[in-house]
């Protein structure tokens, strides 16, 4: 299953969580799940999220300055090979 990549695209720009919460206007917990890729919004959980909301996916790329889908990893594809690219 892909998985999110948000806190490490955020991470690597400086970019904290509550920053993205405030420019995107994307509700906390929502944010926590995407953040983490974690149902429960806990890092712990990381893997777990099965569904995003497409339009809140835009907003983030836009607050982040990357394109909507390099805010994915694919099962087939480490985290590795995707920062190789």
């Amino acid at each position: 299953m892909a998985q999110l990549r948000i806190a490490t695209i955020a991470r690597e720009r400086g970019v904290r969580i509550y920053q993205l919460q405030r420019a995107t206007q994307i509700p906390i917990m929502t944010l926590r799940r995407y953040y983490y890729s974690s149902m429960s919004g806990l890092e712990r959980d990381s893997g777990t999220l099965d569904g995003v909301k497409l339009s809140e996916m835009d907003r983030i790329a836009q607050v982040l300055g990357v394109e909507p889908n390099e805010l994915f990893v694919g099962s087939n594809t480490t985290k590795e090979q995707h920062d190789d690219n």
